[in-house]
């Protein structure tokens, strides 16, 4: 089956909110491909907000934006276990609900095979220092 080739797209001075990137096509009949080549392309300059990187999408491949707003995870799966181990230290219900839906979205992620992923600050509020060097590492 063919692949579709999105690469070298520049995203500058753009925001992108609710978007998903699909590395893997579902089953569909209208489509002939099943795989999305997404390579090179620059979102430096852009403002992802609640954006997903799904179907092995290797995000080393792409220019992504850097700073406090974004945490970058190398591995979803070692990050899922990672946020579940720190529950039991949250006393808050509402930090408790926001890292259980956290950790959840992380094992949706390893399951479907997106090892990398760019979380937004737009999308899950800020994140705990300590469990950003944790995750990031």
């Amino acid at each position: 089956m063919p692949n579709s080739n999105w690469s070298s797209a520049r995203f500058h001075d753009t925001t992108i909110k609710k978007g998903v990137f699909h590395g893997k096509v579902g089953d569909s009949a209208q489509l002939r491909r099943r795989v999305n080549e997404i390579r090179d392309n620059d979102f430096s300059r852009a403002e992802l907000d609640d954006v997903d990187f799904r179907g092995g999408i290797d995000l080393t491949q792409q220019r992504l934006p850097t700073g406090e707003d974004y945490l970058f995870i190398k591995d979803t799966c070692k990050a899922a276990t990672i946020v579940r181990e720190s529950q039991s230290s949250i006393v808050d219900k509402q930090a408790l609900e926001r890292s259980q839906t956290l950790a959840g979205l992380l094992d949706y992620y390893c399951s479907n095979g997106q090892q990398m992923q760019l979380l937004s600050e737009s999308a899950f509020g800020p994140f705990d220092q300590h469990l950003r060097s944790r995750l990031s590492g």
